[in-house]
Protein backbone atom coordinates (compact mmCIF):
# COMPACT_ATOMS: atom_id res chain seq x y z
CA UNK A 1 0.00 0.00 0.00
CA UNK A 2 1.21 3.47 -0.95
CA UNK A 3 2.09 5.71 2.02
CA UNK A 4 -0.62 8.18 1.95
CA UNK A 5 1.69 11.23 2.51
CA UNK A 6 3.15 10.16 -0.93
CA UNK A 7 2.68 12.08 -4.03
CA UNK A 8 0.86 9.96 -6.27
CA UNK A 9 2.01 9.32 -9.93
CA UNK A 10 0.43 11.68 -12.69
CA UNK A 11 -1.08 10.54 -15.89
CA UNK A 12 1.15 11.57 -18.51
CA UNK A 13 4.42 12.59 -16.22
CA UNK A 14 7.56 11.40 -17.93
CA UNK A 15 6.28 11.86 -21.07
CA UNK A 16 9.85 12.08 -23.43
CA UNK A 17 9.25 15.65 -24.22
CA UNK A 18 8.64 16.82 -20.92
CA UNK A 19 11.04 14.94 -19.36
CA UNK A 20 13.90 16.40 -22.00
CA UNK A 21 12.48 20.05 -21.37
CA UNK A 22 12.94 18.99 -17.72
CA UNK A 23 15.93 17.87 -17.96
CA UNK A 24 16.80 21.22 -20.12
CA UNK A 25 15.44 23.47 -16.87
CA UNK A 26 17.33 21.62 -14.20
CA UNK A 27 21.00 21.92 -17.14
CA UNK A 28 20.32 25.63 -16.53
CA UNK A 29 19.40 25.48 -13.15
CA UNK A 30 22.73 24.17 -12.27
CA UNK A 31 24.69 26.36 -14.82
CA UNK A 32 24.04 29.27 -12.88
CA UNK A 33 20.43 30.36 -14.53
CA UNK A 34 18.39 30.67 -11.69
CA UNK A 35 15.63 32.16 -13.15
CA UNK A 36 15.12 29.23 -14.73
CA UNK A 37 13.81 27.41 -11.66
CA UNK A 38 10.61 29.54 -11.55
CA UNK A 39 9.95 27.57 -14.67
CA UNK A 40 11.17 24.23 -13.42
CA UNK A 41 9.19 24.36 -9.87
CA UNK A 42 6.22 25.57 -11.78
CA UNK A 43 6.12 22.41 -13.46
CA UNK A 44 5.14 20.86 -9.97
CA UNK A 45 3.47 23.52 -8.14
CA UNK A 46 -0.18 22.64 -9.44
CA UNK A 47 0.28 18.97 -8.34
CA UNK A 48 1.62 19.92 -5.55
CA UNK A 49 -0.75 21.90 -4.32
CA UNK A 50 -3.25 19.69 -4.54
CA UNK A 51 -1.34 17.20 -2.32
CA UNK A 52 -1.44 19.86 0.25
CA UNK A 53 -4.83 20.43 -0.06
CA UNK A 54 -5.51 16.94 0.00
CA UNK A 55 -3.34 16.31 3.10
CA UNK A 56 -4.15 19.29 5.20
CA UNK A 57 -7.60 18.49 7.30
CA UNK A 58 -9.43 21.64 7.48
CA UNK A 59 -8.86 21.67 11.24
CA UNK A 60 -5.79 22.68 10.25
CA UNK A 61 -6.25 25.26 8.04
CA UNK A 62 -5.84 28.51 10.30
CA UNK A 63 -2.68 27.26 11.40
CA UNK A 64 -1.14 25.15 8.21
CA UNK A 65 -2.07 27.02 5.07
CA UNK A 66 -1.43 24.50 1.72
CA UNK A 67 -0.34 27.79 -0.29
CA UNK A 68 2.08 28.42 2.78
CA UNK A 69 3.00 25.29 2.50
CA UNK A 70 3.99 25.21 -1.35
CA UNK A 71 5.63 28.86 -0.85
CA UNK A 72 7.73 26.54 1.60
CA UNK A 73 8.30 23.66 -0.38
CA UNK A 74 9.55 26.24 -3.14
CA UNK A 75 12.22 28.33 -0.76
CA UNK A 76 13.54 24.64 0.28
CA UNK A 77 13.93 23.52 -2.79
CA UNK A 78 15.37 26.69 -4.54
CA UNK A 79 18.43 26.57 -1.01
CA UNK A 80 19.18 22.41 -1.84
CA UNK A 81 18.89 22.61 -5.85
CA UNK A 82 22.40 22.00 -5.39
CA UNK A 83 21.29 18.15 -3.79
CA UNK A 84 19.21 17.06 -6.27
CA UNK A 85 20.65 14.37 -8.20
CA UNK A 86 18.82 13.69 -11.64
CA UNK A 87 20.43 10.42 -11.60
CA UNK A 88 18.89 9.15 -8.33
CA UNK A 89 15.45 10.28 -9.70
CA UNK A 90 13.54 12.93 -11.64
CA UNK A 91 12.98 16.60 -10.39
CA UNK A 92 9.30 16.00 -9.41
CA UNK A 93 9.38 13.23 -6.68
CA UNK A 94 12.97 14.83 -4.96
CA UNK A 95 10.58 18.07 -4.84
CA UNK A 96 7.84 16.02 -3.31
CA UNK A 97 10.39 14.49 -0.95
CA UNK A 98 10.95 17.75 0.63
CA UNK A 99 7.06 18.43 0.63
CA UNK A 100 6.27 15.25 2.44
CA UNK A 101 9.21 16.41 5.00
CA UNK A 102 7.97 19.87 5.65
CA UNK A 103 4.25 18.71 5.36
CA UNK A 104 5.43 15.76 8.17
CA UNK A 105 7.38 18.43 10.34
CA UNK A 106 4.72 21.03 10.02
CA UNK A 107 1.97 18.49 11.78
CA UNK A 108 4.65 17.41 14.43
CA UNK A 109 5.01 21.02 15.49
CA UNK A 110 1.44 21.79 15.69
CA UNK A 111 1.47 18.18 17.67
CA UNK A 112 4.23 19.50 20.18
CA UNK A 113 2.56 23.02 20.79
CA UNK A 114 -1.43 22.97 19.70
CA UNK A 115 -1.65 27.01 20.10
CA UNK A 116 1.75 27.39 16.98
CA UNK A 117 0.57 29.61 14.23
CA UNK A 118 3.21 29.46 12.14
CA UNK A 119 4.63 25.70 12.08
CA UNK A 120 6.18 26.14 8.41
CA UNK A 121 8.22 29.30 9.61
CA UNK A 122 11.89 29.29 8.61
CA UNK A 123 14.47 31.23 10.42
CA UNK A 124 16.43 31.49 7.47
CA UNK A 125 13.37 33.41 5.00
CA UNK A 126 13.40 32.59 1.23
CA UNK A 127 16.92 32.39 0.10
CA UNK A 128 17.90 36.21 -1.48
CA UNK A 129 18.65 34.90 -5.13
CA UNK A 130 14.98 33.27 -5.22
CA UNK A 131 13.44 34.69 -8.15
CA UNK A 132 10.47 36.58 -7.94
CA UNK A 133 8.42 34.48 -10.60
CA UNK A 134 9.07 31.25 -8.17
CA UNK A 135 7.97 32.90 -5.18
CA UNK A 136 4.56 34.13 -7.18
CA UNK A 137 4.24 30.85 -8.42
CA UNK A 138 2.57 29.13 -5.11
CA UNK A 139 0.16 32.31 -4.88
CA UNK A 140 -0.92 31.31 -8.55
CA UNK A 141 -1.34 27.90 -7.90
CA UNK A 142 -3.68 28.25 -4.82
CA UNK A 143 -5.82 31.54 -6.66
CA UNK A 144 -6.41 28.53 -9.39
CA UNK A 145 -9.72 27.83 -9.76
CA UNK A 146 -9.33 24.63 -11.95
CA UNK A 147 -7.27 23.23 -9.36
CA UNK A 148 -10.10 23.58 -6.05
CA UNK A 149 -12.57 22.10 -8.25
CA UNK A 150 -9.77 19.16 -8.58
CA UNK A 151 -9.14 18.92 -4.92
CA UNK A 152 -12.47 19.44 -4.42
CA UNK A 153 -13.75 16.65 -6.82
CA UNK A 154 -10.87 14.21 -4.98
CA UNK A 155 -11.26 14.66 -1.34
CA UNK A 156 -15.21 13.59 -1.77
CA UNK A 157 -14.03 10.16 -3.02
CA UNK A 158 -13.32 7.54 -0.49
CA UNK A 159 -9.86 7.05 0.95
CA UNK A 160 -8.21 4.33 -1.41
CA UNK A 161 -9.56 6.61 -4.27
CA UNK A 162 -8.18 9.25 -3.47
CA UNK A 163 -4.82 7.40 -2.52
Amino acid sequence: MQDPTSPPSSPGAGKPADRQDTEQLVAAVRSGDSNSFGDLYARVAPALFVWADLRIRPSLRPRLDPEDMVQEVCCRAFRDFGNFDPARGVFRGWVFGIANRVLKRALMEIGRSPSVQRPLADDDGPPEDLPDDATSISRRVARDERLKVFAEAVSKLEEEERR
